[in-house]
């Protein structure tokens, strides 16, 4: 949803396969995926093999998905040269932490400036 919303509802875009218009940062380096491939013998798509070259590679805005801690992620962020949105859906942490499931919340963040 947020990408169709802040591509002004490109329909047709967003029949892209979503991993690949909205792809883990992560992704890469969390998997090794050479032993399945060289016993499956199967072709595994950029997003999947370097995901971070995926990602530096596509046009325009890049959205990205992360599980990183913000002191992991790339340096243009932290310093605020870069814009980025912050998207946090904080229900599974709330049920883990209290025990008690309670209304999902998004948290919406957006940071261009040094802070």
């Amino acid at each position: 949803m947020a990408w169709c919303i802040a591509n002004d509802l490109d329909f047709e875009g967003a029949k892209v396969f979503l991993p690949e218009r909205f792809p883990f940062l992560e992704h890469t380096p969390l998997f090794d995926y050479r032993n399945n491939l060289e016993m499956q013998q199967q072709v595994l798509p950029p997003y999947v093999l370097d995901s971070v070259k995926h990602i530096s590679n596509l046009p325009g805005r890049r959205f990205i998905k992360a599980h990183l801690p913000f002191r992991l992620l790339p340096q243009k962020i932290q310093d605020g040269s870069t814009k980025a949105k912050f998207v946090s859906d904080h229900s599974g942490v709330m049920f883990s932490s209290s025990g008690k499931p309670r209304k999902p919340t998004l948290t919406f963040f957006s940071s261009n400036t040094k802070t």
